[in-house]
């Protein structure tokens, strides 16, 4: 039975190494990404290959003591160029295949450093940062598996075993976003907690589409029979701020020195905005949600938050409920996305979806109005000078044959999940909500697909993001009025 160990993963990554790199420069690279020494004996890499040596006490020790994000950035730096780049699927779908296998680990462990990372999210995601994940297998090989143990085991990983998943046709998608260097416009939010607090429960593509759209499902904590959502409260807490103001606003309060004041006006700006009765709670709650997920999950920073939204001079009217740029790569060049988006929380998925796309259809129907919004507040003095200039020119380029970006669509949906826990215990019940989730994912995809099609949406992109609830309506309606109590 094949397990998740060094040796194992040694073994894969082998079989991808890029012309020139020796099994030799691979160990190394591994074992100094987690902070250990760079200098070894020259047989540790061949019996670490083989099951005989376990990993070096020194890396072991500082693999504990290195900070995930130093891990994640040696992985993209130091080991990516090792590998050929037409094998990371390959490599994906073989780590997959063997944590299928391993027994020892159960369906709820994080292997690796954080939620999101459990074995039963890795086996039904489809989409990764390949670096991170590398990063995290490879951290629980090293920090909470005795290599030498699993010997037999490594033995199964033969010379050609990455070659068998060349042609395989199980989905593997990466995360395509230019690096944050290359695009002036930064990510506003906190995202150190982000993957404490939203665990990736299931992801997929969207079918049968000529442009890319997917859907990804996320959880809160569960525990005993009910999602939490003390963690996404506080990180609502962390965020509220970046979500309501600009970064010119709040670069100006912290240069008068009044930085610390920057969530507490937030929250009263909105408390004075929308606490009208419970009615506040209907729209805002969902908006913060969306503007969140674009971007950390999708990687689009925003352009211009909901709350930020003011009908221009001729008294024009924004539909949307935010818009983020997405920038990737196409055929090695910059690739622009305006991401506008709609946001509801309601009991039902699929009627939270119809809600979604009734706004994405007036949204269309304002699209000239949408851009000449997003091209008036590029010039609000909502930006640092190098960015506005960014702005501009990705809107209307200096360039004539460079292309204007293309409209897109995010959606945050929020829906009661409706699992029962009767004869249940709180680890079986845990189990059967993420199999729910995973039975959801697979009803909306064609629902969503068919949507799409029937409202002639074919010519734009799409990106949901989904989280269940115990009863929407009422728990927006406890988080937004309990959002900014003491002790939150």
């Amino acid at each position: 039975m094949k397990r998740i160990c060094f040796g194992t993963l040694f073994n894969i990554l082998t079989q991808a190494e890029a012309s020139g790199v020796t099994n030799t420069k691979l160990c190394e690279a591994l074992l100094s990404a987690f902070g250990g020494s760079s200098y070894f004996d020259s047989s540790l890499p061949a019996h670490l290959k083989s099951g005989h040596d376990n990993v070096p006490p020194d890396v072991i020790s500082a693999s504990k003591i290195t900070a995930e994000a130093t891990v994640y950035s040696n992985f993209q730096k130091d080991i990516l160029p090792l590998i050929r780049e037409n094998k990371k699927k390959s490599i994906v779908r073989a780590i997959k295949n063997v944590l299928s296998e391993d027994s020892n680990i159960g369906d709820d462990m994080v292997v690796g450093y954080i939620k999101g990372y459990e074995k039963s999210n890795i086996l039904s995601c489809t989409t990764f940062s390949f670096h991170e994940l590398l990063a995290n297998v490879f951290y629980y090989a090293i920090k909470d598996v005795s290599n030498h143990d699993y010997a037999d085991a490594i033995k199964e990983i033969g010379k050609d075993y990455l070659a068998t998943f060349d042609t395989a046709t199980d989905e593997v998608y990466f995360q395509t976003q230019l690096s944050e260097k290359l695009v002036p416009l930064k990510k506003t939010i906190k995202t150190e907690n982000f993957a404490r607090t939203f665990i990736k429960a299931a992801d997929g593509i969207i079918a049968g589409l000529s442009n890319p759209s997917s859907v990804e499902f996320y959880s809160v904590d569960i525990n005993n029979f009910e999602f939490k959502f003390k963690e996404l409260k506080t990180y609502l807490v962390d965020n509220i701020g970046n979500y309501v103001f600009s970064r010119a606003k709040i670069a100006s309060l912290e240069n008068d020195g009044k930085g610390d004041t920057v969530a507490f006006r937030a929250a009263m700006l909105l408390s004075n905005k929308y606490k009208t009765g419970d009615k506040w709670a209907d729209s805002i709650l969902g908006e913060i949600l969306l503007y969140l997920f674009l971007e950390q999950g999708l990687g689009a920073p925003k352009i211009v938050s909901k709350i930020e939204i003011r009908p221009n001079s001729s008294g024009i009217v924004s539909k949307c409920d935010g818009v983020h740029l997405l920038t990737s790569n196409d055929a090695g060049l910059p690739y622009n996305q305006l991401v506008f988006g709609a946001s509801d929380i309601v009991g039902d998925l699929k009627t939270a979806i119809d809600r979604a796309f009734e706004k994405v259809i007036q949204i269309r129907s304002n699209s000239d109005n949408e851009l000449q919004m997003v091209e008036s507040i590029i010039y609000d003095n909502l930006y640092d000078q190098p960015t506005t200039k960014f702005l501009s020119n990705v809107i209307n380029p200096r360039d004539a044959r460079a292309a204007k970006p293309d409209m897109a669509f995010g959606a945050f949906l929020g829906y009661t999940l409706g699992q029962g826990h009767e004869g249940m215990s709180c680890t079986e019940f845990k189990t059967a909500v993420l199999n729910k989730i995973k039975t959801d994912i697979e009803d909306v995809k064609p629902y969503i697909c068919q949507k799409i099609r029937d409202l002639k949406l074919e010519g734009y992109s799409f990106f949901f993001y989904v989280l269940p609830f115990n009863e929407a309506p009422k728990d927006k309606n406890s988080i937004m009025s309990g959002l900014f109590e003491p002790g939150v």
